[in-house]
């Protein structure tokens, strides 16, 4: 996989940042992990991403952190993945935004990329303790967007792709739990109720319709907030200079610290345009309900039922 991507560089500086100071070269490096020489110099050369177990066995041949490496080596995996969906216009809806399991599949595809797109069969063996197993079926129909994941297929997923701590396992729940609720709302309404009395059918489609406004009119408030609050940050970030070398630090340090700045640039830029995306996804749902609405209270005014007053709702600024 060829890249110039920044992350890849950052990997190629921390590989050679560890050969240095074990004071090895790279022929000792190679009797030390098996690999030859050539393969250990092109993976800290940063041309070319290297495979995850060549940079696996450079860092502990080193002493290095071999959990670091492999933080570095998704990262930079992913850069490439990143690309061609930013090329193709795509943007991942976060965690935090999903609204549908249409949106979680994508977003659980993302995770998967995150992580460096592990052998399905890896992740299977993975998958045990609490949350159950990982079927590789069911994890190629999640990721295929074939089939609707149960929240403990989707906890064990997300725990095999390295997110294990319960906030963020926590933001996952809430994600399918706001997907099942769209989902059931969609149900809710194509079954309507079993007297088959119109007028009785239309006032509780009218009561399913306003809860599902209201619950969509906080998430827009929620989403606006949380923008505004990523927004700061960001303007943090952008007005902040690169340090320079000095007070000990080296400059592979320096470099590898400003990297990580600018890479955080990013990632929030990245949020904010997936925050634009989920306030303008929720704003379009509550205009078709607003719309659904006005129907169902022509409907009932026309059938001579009990006339519900209308719900409300201001578009944001």
């Amino acid at each position: 996989m060829r890249t110039e991507s920044r992350s890849t560089r950052e990997l190629a500086l921390w590989l050679r940042s560890q050969r240095q100071r074990s004071g090895m070269t790279y022929a000792q490096l190679a009797a030390q992990t098996g690999f030859s020489a050539s393969s250990l110099s092109r993976a800290a050369s940063g041309e070319r991403l290297p495979s995850s177990t060549v940079v696996e066995a450079f860092a502990q041949g080193c002493g290095g952190d071999p959990r670091k490496a492999a933080a570095l080596w998704r990262r930079a995996r992913y850069t490439a993945y990143k690309k061609a969906a930013d090329d193709e216009g795509t943007v991942a809806m976060l965690p935090d935004y999903i609204r549908n399991f249409a949106q979680l599949h994508a977003a659980a595809l993302e995770l998967y990329r995150r992580a460096g797109s592990p052998p399905l069969r890896q992740l299977e063996a993975t998958g045990v303790g609490r949350y159950g197993g990982l079927p590789r079926s069911s994890v190629s129909r999640l990721l295929r967007g074939q089939a609707i994941p149960s929240k403990d297929l989707l906890i064990a997923f997300v725990r095999a792709c390295s997110v294990t701590d319960g906030v963020e396992t926590g933001v996952w729940e809430g994600a399918w739990e706001r997907a099942n609720q769209a989902a059931v709302y969609e149900r809710a309404l194509r079954r309507g109720v079993s007297s088959g009395d119109l007028g009785e059918q239309l006032r509780s489609n009218l009561r399913i319709a306003e809860q599902r406004l209201k619950e969509l009119t906080g998430a827009r408030a929620v989403h606006v907030k949380q923008r505004a609050e990523i927004l700061a940050e960001y303007r943090a970030f952008a007005d902040s200079r690169p340090r320079p070398a000095r007070d000990g630090r080296s400059i592979l340090d320096a470099s590898l610290e400003n990297d990580a700045n600018v890479s955080r640039r990013r990632e929030l830029l990245q949020q904010l345009t997936a925050a634009d995306s989920a306030t303008s996804t929720v704003q379009r749902e509550i205009d078709e309900i607003a719309e659904r609405l006005a129907v169902l209270r022509e409907r009932l005014t026309a059938e001579g039922a009990v006339d519900a007053t209308p719900v409300r709702s201001r578009r944001s600024k």
